[in-house]
């Protein structure tokens, strides 16, 4: 920061010929004088200078903002590709097994009809040798 420049003497001058006592001239002169050599009092080009630096900030942030978006969705994009190679490796596997569970279930709803079918067989033979044993008995009774 700069010091601004102030000519006390002129500024006490103007305050007495506008009717203030030497003394209150003095004082406000004095005061005047400390509040202007104050070390942060920010001058034109110190607001300059801060707003260039701010603004190359802002642009160092939007560039590194852009930046992690950018890797951001590279990244993403990284995962879904994983994610959908184990998802469509999920998929066959679970294809696979619901095909073997349908083969093994095949193969058992044939071998209980090949066992129904050989008890049905057994029953309708036995039934048969039944009404064969019956009608050679009503025949010897009648002949």
């Amino acid at each position: 920061m700069t010091v601004i420049p102030f000519d006390t003497l002129a500024y006490a001058k103007k305050l007495r010929l506008s009717g203030i006592s030497e003394e209150q001239a003095e004082a406000m002169t004095n005061a005047m004088s400390q509040v202007l050599e104050a070390k942060d009092i920010a001058t034109k080009q110190d607001i300059k200078d801060s707003e260039i630096s701010i603004r190359q900030d802002f642009k160092a942030l939007e560039a590194t903002t852009k930046q992690d978006i950018k890797d951001s969705e590279v990244s993403i994009r990284q995962d879904f590709k994983a994610l959908e190679a184990t998802t469509k490796q999920a998929l066959k596997d679970s294809e696979v097994s619901i095909r073997q569970d349908f083969k093994a279930l095949e193969a058992s709803t044939k071998i209980s009809l090949s066992e129904a079918k050989v008890e049905i067989l057994k029953w309708m033979v036995g039934m048969m040798l039944a009404q064969t044993g019956i009608i050679i008995g009503v025949i010897k009774v009648f002949l």
